[in-house]
């Protein structure tokens, strides 16, 4: 008689066989009963590092010793369980023991033994069927820099996994994530800390006649928490649901229609409630016509902030042969808020002409013009701008959208909303004429280039309404193949038709810009003017840039680039701000086992409240022998900053590496 036993077996051999095609892949290393290694790989080093450090902050010198010893070892595994397509295992992971000494004139000596280490466990099951499981885990002890003098060491963990259900009517892919870790200013003790609980559920499919129709349906659920050294814990939980919808009418897509419906519920530091709703409508038209129709509706939901708006637009585009592009644009936006009422109409006109030219040239004009009409209705009130975008660049100038900011309330985060920068240790905030100028400090969190959030109050001045003109005018002209590039924009925001704008502060603007490029071979080098003319910030600003880069007889490697940027004639009296910076690379191939290599790096920059020359150098000396990489360096750093902060440092290293 059958027993469940029998059956069980039964069921298992079954499940095996199935899963089991090609099951005796090649390459197998090591093999025991079910278990087959198919990889085995790794390294082992070892070095050390010996520097000499002079520092001076605030007048205090201190000279110092630094010793650094490191090795370790990295292993990488990949093997499966009875066949590839049923149960496969990835292991890699390091150790690497580090001991530094720093032996001081006037400071308290100080000693660290550093342990990096790192490990990350992935596995599959059942790859590449219709029902695949995965899964992973990663431990990691590391240290890195910030801006080139700010040393972190981060502690961290995550786990997870992923499943996916392939079925024709209903596919399906869930993943959940966990993210843990400390980080640590070495140098400071400053500690931040971060935890995130991450859950997904997508689906996607396509259907009707030739697949024109294709949806996509999302959920994620985020739980964030942070913590800084200066301040309380903050917590966020974000739940999205997102559902995406595509219609071809025809096989070519060039008449279709896209739908986005999309629900947000967040609570903790930024509690809030939104529903999204965006049409979009592209239709090809005869005689080379496109039409482009926008719908979209947003409600939302905060303790300070209810309101729900709703936005209009449509644009008809004409193409003329190849070189003349034409476009009609309408555009109408509708805010409903608890603090105010507000209506903009925008209606534009864009033309864009490019020809070919004799001597392998193009030329290009383009033309744009927008009227707006705005009109808010509303009493004095505070308004509460949330998640407003800003890119920090150190040389260009970035100021707030609105003025009358209350400046107490800025609160500056990162794109997940979770680290919120510190004023005057991540940035700097400066008055101009009722506009608030926002600067990264180097060696804060804010990297340069880097784009930031902002949550803030600012005063509402009240009913009011005007209308303002947007115009842009820009010239191109390209000869002998983009050897010699020639480029001119001229743009204007004016106003007219003021009613009780005084408190408004309107920024009349005009810009123009102008710049010359050529390049040759190896070699690409040319200039930018911008006069900058506004009634809250005007400055003027000059740019030069060269750079050079090319191989020499397959051997040798070189890079050269520098910039010179300064701004002038800023207001308030303030000295011009420059900008120089010089950086290099070298390689030469000595034989086929060695190379040499050499960098450097030049920055400086002069202004108020920016002061700072930061000099580097490394050389790198790379061969092999008898199986062993041999690595020998020579490093120099030099900076000062703002005057009261001063590093130099000498150090050489070396390296032993053997692979395996």
């Amino acid at each position: 008689m059958l027993t469940l036993k029998y059956y069980s077996r039964l069921i298992l051999i079954s499940v095996s066989i199935v899963y089991s095609l090609n099951s005796f892949s090649q390459g197998i290393i090591y093999s025991y009963g079910l278990y087959n290694l198919t990889n085995f790989s790794g390294e082992i080093k070892a070095g050390g590092i010996y520097g000499l450090l002079h520092a001076n902050t605030y007048g205090i010198s201190n000279d110092s010793k630094t010793a650094n010893y490191f090795g370790g070892v990295f292993l990488k595994t990949s093997s499966y369980i009875w066949s590839p397509n049923f149960l496969t295992l990835d292991v890699d992971g390091g150790y690497f023991p580090e001991s530094l000494q720093n032996q001081n004139l006037i400071f308290p000596n100080h000693y660290d033994i550093i342990n990096t280490r790192k490990l990350h466990i992935g596995s599959t099951l059942f790859a590449g069927k219709p029902i695949t499981v995965s899964g992973f885990i990663n431990f990691i002890n590391s240290y890195d820099s910030r801006d080139n003098f700010v040393d972190i060491q981060t502690i961290g963990q995550s786990y997870g996994g992923n499943m996916s259900i392939k079925m024709r009517a209903f596919p399906i892919n869930i993943s959940v994530n966990q993210n843990n870790w400390n980080s640590r200013e070495i140098e400071t003790g400053n500690t931040f800390e971060n935890r995130q609980n991450y859950i997904s559920f997508r689906t996607n499919k396509t259907f009707g006649k030739k697949n024109r129709n294709k949806y996509e349906l999302s959920y994620t659920h985020n739980d964030n928490w942070r913590k800084e050294y200066s301040s309380a814990s903050y917590r966020s939980i974000i739940d999205n649901l997102e559902l995406n919808d595509s219609y071809n009418f025809d096989s070519s897509g060039l008449r279709r229609i896209n739908s986005r419906i999309y629900a947000t519920n967040q609570t903790g530091v930024d509690s809030f409630k939104q529903l999204a709703i965006n049409e979009n409508l592209f239709y090809k038209l005869p005689h080379h016509f496109d039409f482009n129709a926008n719908y979209s509706f947003t409600d939302a939901l905060r303790p300070a902030l209810n309101m729900t708006q709703q936005i209009v637009s449509g644009s008809l585009s004409h193409q003329l042969f190849q070189s003349l592009r034409s476009s009609i644009l309408e555009g109408y936006t509708n805010s409903n808020a608890s603090a105010y009422q507000s209506t903009t109409n925008n209606t534009g006109l864009n033309l864009s002409y490019s020809k070919k030219i004799i001597f392998n040239g193009i030329f290009g004009l383009s033309y744009g013009i927008t009227r707006s009409h705005q009109e808010m209705n509303s009493s004095d009130a505070i308004l509460p701008v949330l998640n407003e975008p800003y890119v920090l660049s150190d040389n260009t100038v970035t100021l707030l959208k609105r003025p009358y900011i209350i400046e107490s309330s800025i609160v500056v985060k990162d794109v997940t909303g979770t680290v919120i920068y510190t004023l005057n240790i991540d940035y700097i905030l400066t008055m101009n004429n009722g506009y608030l100028e926002l600067r990264r400090i180097p060696g804060g969190q804010i990297a340069n280039n880097a784009t930031v959030y902002l949550f803030y109050n600012a005063n509402q001045p009240g009913s009011y309404k005007y209308n303002s003109y947007q115009s842009n005018y820009s010239a191109n002209l390209t000869l002998f193949k983009s050897l010699f590039n020639m480029y001119g924009n001229v743009s204007e925001i004016k106003y007219s038709d003021l009613v009780n704008s005084l408190n408004l502060n309107l920024d009349y603007l005009k810009t123009a810009v102008c710049g010359a490029r050529m390049e040759y071979k190896i070699l690409n080098f040319g200039t930018e003017w911008l006069d900058y003319e506004s009634s809250v910030f005007p400055y003027k600003m000059i740019r030069y840039f060269i750079n050079i880069h090319g191989i020499i007889r397959q051997r040798t490697t070189y890079t050269i680039s520098s910039n010179y940027n300064q701004n002038y004639d800023l207001p308030n009296n303030e000295p011009d701000r420059i900008y120089k910076n010089l950086n290099g690379m070298f390689s030469y191939g000595l034989s086929r086992r060695s190379k040499f290599d050499v960098s450097l790096m030049y920055q400086n920059q002069t202004g108020r409240g920016i002061n700072m020359d930061l000099f580097m150098t490394k050389f790198k000396l790379t061969t092999s022998y008898r199986g062993l990489d041999f690595i020998f360096g020579f490093d120099v750093y030099d900076r000062s900053y703002l005057n009261y902060d001063k590093e130099t440092y000498v150090g050489g290293s070396f390296l032993i590496v053997k692979k395996f």
